[in-house]
C-alpha cells in the first residue's frame, strides 16, 4: 500500500514551488525590463546618430559659394552673393559675410544657413536656404527653400519651404558656434620687409619669359610682357600653341639660378590647413581688358623637381580689380590629406586681344599655417550680442543632440567643421 503526502509535506512542497515560481517570475520580469530598456536605448542612440550624420552633411555645405563656368581657355568661376546673409550693408558694424543665422536657446536651438546646390558637372543649380528647427513638441524638422536658380519639389521657391520630420522625442538640440583658437603662423616671407621674388620658368615649349620687376624681389613685384594667344588677322583666339607664363615664388635675393633651384619649397603637413594670401592693387592699364571667359590667371602649388601640379590640389583662379575701390585681397586655402612638399607658382595665359599688353602688381604675398586644430566655442552665443562682422570667423559648430525613446536617451556629441562659412569672395567673372 502506497503512502501519500502528509499535510506538512504538501505545504512545504507548495512553499518551495512558490519560491521557485517567484524567482523565475522576477528573473523573467527583470530580463524583459532589461530587454525593453536596451531596445529603447538602442533605438534612441540609432536615431540620434542618424540625425547627427544628416546634420553633419548639411552643415558641411554651409557657405559653398562658387561655381564654375566652362570657357575657351580655362574653367572660370562665379560667386553667388545670396549665399551671404548681409555682405553689403551700408552700416559697417552690420555687415554679415557669414552664411548662417542661429537662434541659440537652452536645449532648443534652430539654425538657418545658405549654400549652393550643384549639378553633377560642378555647375550651378540653385542657392538654397536650409533650416533645422526643434519644436516645442520635441519634434525636429528640416526645411529647404530655393532662393535663386532651379527649384525642385523637395526644395521649392517662395516662402513655403518643404519640411521633413527628422526625429520625434528630441530632448535637446544644441549648436554652439566656434572659431579657431590659435593665431596663424607666417611661414613666408621670414621678414615681410624683404618681400618675395618671382622667377620665370622657361623649360617647356609653350612657356614664355615674363618681365619681372624688381628681379631680385620686393614687397611689391610687377609683371608685364605676358604671353599672347590671339590672332589679329582672324580676330579670334589662337589655340594652336597655348603660350603661357609661369613664375615661381622664391626668397627675395639676387642669387643666380633657375626656377627649380631657387623656388621656395614648403613642407605642408597632413591634416593641417594653410593659406596663400596676396593683394592685387588696381592698375589703370590694358590689364583691365582681361576677359574671364577667355583669359587665365591662377596660383597653385607645383613639385620642385618637375613643376607638376599636385594631384587633387586645384589652382585658385583670380582676376585683376576693375576699379580702385574693388577688393584687392586674394586668399587660397589649402588642406592636405598627406604630407606634401611643393613650391608656389603663378600661371598666366591670355586669349583676348589687349590684356596681355598690360602690367599687374602683386603685393604682400604670404604663406600662412592656419593652425586650425582647436576651436574656441561661444557657449553664450546670441545673434543680438555677437558682432555681425565676426560671424564670418565661425568655422565649426559643436552639436549636442539627445533623443528619448521608451524612457531611454541616446546622444550624439560631435564637432562639425564649416570651413566654407566666411569672408566674402570675388568672382572671376565680376559682379
Amino acid at each position: 500500500m502506497k503512502r501519500g503526502f502528509t499535510l506538512i509535506e504538501l505545504m512545504v512542497y507548495i512553499a518551495l514551488l512558490s519560491i521557485v515560481i517567484l524567482i523565475a517570475g522576477r528573473v523573467y520580469s527583470d530580463s524583459t525590463a532589461f530587454r525593453l530598456k536596451t531596445q529603447g536605448m538602442l533605438m534612441a542612440t540609432e536615431e540620434a546618430t542618424k540625425v547627427g550624420v544628416l546634420l553633419q552633411e548639411d552643415l558641411a555645405s554651409m557657405g559653398t559659394k562658387s561655381w564654375k563656368v566652362q570657357s575657351v581657355s580655362v574653367d572660370s568661376f562665379v560667386v553667388e552673393n545670396l549665399v551671404y546673409m548681409d555682405p553689403d550693408n551700408s552700416v559697417e558694424a552690420s555687415i554679415d559675410s557669414s552664411s548662417f543665422y542661429l537662434r541659440h536657446l537652452d536645449d532648443r536651438d534652430s539654425i538657418a544657413f545658405r549654400r549652393i546646390e550643384y549639378n553633377p558637372d560642378g555647375t550651378f543649380l540653385a542657392v538654397q536656404e536650409i533650416e533645422w528647427v526643434l519644436k516645442t513638441d520635441s519634434s525636429l524638422w528640416r526645411a529647404c527653400r530655393t532662393l535663386h536658380g532651379t527649384a525642385s519639389s523637395t526644395c521649392p521657391s517662395g516662402d513655403s519651404p518643404f519640411a521633413v520630420l527628422m526625429a520625434n522625442g528630441v530632448a535637446q538640440f544644441s549648436l554652439t558656434p566656434g572659431q579657431f583658437e590659435a593665431e596663424p603662423d607666417t611661414l613666408f616671407p621670414a621678414d615681410p620687409s624683404d618681400g618675395f621674388r618671382l622667377i620665370s620658368r622657361l623649360d617647356a615649349s609653350n612657356l614664355v619669359n615674363l618681365h619681372v620687376s624688381p628681379s631680385e624681389g620686393a614687397p611689391t613685384v610687377t609683371l608685364s610682357n605676358f604671353a599672347r594667344n590671339f590672332d589679329p588677322i582672324t580676330g579670334s583666339p589662337d589655340l594652336s600653341s597655348r603660350f603661357a607664363n609661369e613664375v615661381y615664388v622664391a626668397d627675395a635675393s639676387s642669387n643666380s639660378g633657375n626656377w627649380s633651384s631657387l623656388c621656395k619649397e614648403f613642407h605642408f603637413e597632413a591634416g593641417e590647413t594653410y593659406s596663400i594670401r596676396f593683394n592685387l592693387p588696381y592698375q589703370n592699364n590694358p590689364i583691365q581688358m582681361f576677359r574671364p571667359e577667355l583669359d587665365h590667371m591662377a596660383i597653385g602649388i607645383r613639385s620642385k623637381d618637375e613643376g607638376n601640379p599636385i594631384e587633387t590640389m586645384t589652382d585658385f583662379l583670380f582676376y585683376p580689380p576693375q576699379s580702385d575701390s574693388a577688393k584687392s585681397r586674394q586668399k587660397l586655402d589649402l588642406y592636405f590629406n598627406e604630407d606634401v612638399s611643393a613650391c608656389v607658382a603663378f600661371t598666366f595665359a591670355f586669349y583676348s586681344p589687349v590684356a596681355h599688353m598690360g602690367a599687374m602688381a602683386i603685393h604682400n604675398l604670404y604663406v600662412i599655417h592656419e593652425k586650425q586644430g582647436e576651436y574656441e566655442f561661444h557657449d553664450m552665443y546670441s545673434e543680438s550680442s555677437f558682432a555681425k562682422t565676426q560671424k564670418k570667423k565661425i568655422k565649426a559648430f559643436k552639436l549636442d543632440l539627445r533623443v528619448s525613446k521608451r524612457g531611454e536617451t541616446g546622444m550624439t556629441e560631435v564637432t562639425i567643421p564649416v570651413k566654407n562659412n566666411g569672408q566674402k569672395a570675388s568672382s572671376t567673372l565680376g559682379s
